[in-house]
């Protein structure tokens, strides 16, 4: 493994390092990426909507949608809705498959640097929200959906014709 720091560190071949995890934050990383996949979800599903940005800040994080005729009352849809899926419990699981087995899945690999991913490795990671949804990704989750707690919208921006941007918040 390789760490960056930030700061000026000279370290000797084969020195020891105590390295520590700030767990609360990482955990509330896991769950607001957790909470980006089930709102891709619900876009995905209902609307056929493109997610063309995203990011996780320290205590929200905002996605950019790019769909056909989005209103407030439909954002207020994907919310509902994807609050049902966090309030059910589903489990959250990471997994590995083949190439091949991914692009049968269809529908796996929804942004275009997933897509470029896809195509250049053979073996690929996905995270299923067990009877949900199935997505190529490589980061942290939590478990379960219902870790997540509530979404809150903090702020929707309209960026353009085929862009919204929208962020959330976990309570």
């Amino acid at each position: 493994m390789v760490h960056i720091s930030r700061d000026a560190v000279s370290l000797s071949r084969g020195e020891k390092v105590i390295c520590k995890i700030d767990w609360e934050k990482r955990y509330m990383h896991m769950k607001l990426h957790t909470m980006l996949h089930t709102i891709d979800g619900v876009v995905y599903k209902k609307y056929k909507g493109e997610i063309t940005g995203g990011q996780i800040f320290d205590n929200s994080a905002r996605m950019d949608f790019d769909i056909p005729g989005f209103t407030k009352e439909m954002l207020s849809s994907i919310i509902s809705d994807s609050q049902l899926i966090i309030d059910e419990g589903h489990r959250v699981v990471p997994k590995e498959i083949t190439r091949e087995e991914a692009k049968r899945i269809g529908g796996v690999a929804r942004t275009a640097p997933g897509a470029d991913l896809l195509e250049k490795l053979d073996t690929v990671r996905i995270i299923e929200i067990e009877g949900f949804d199935f997505q190529l990704d490589g980061g942290t989750h939590v478990a379960n959906t219902n870790e997540l707690g509530k979404i809150s919208l903090i702020k929707f921006e309209n960026k353009g014709a085929h862009n919204k941007r929208v962020e959330f918040g976990l309570s």
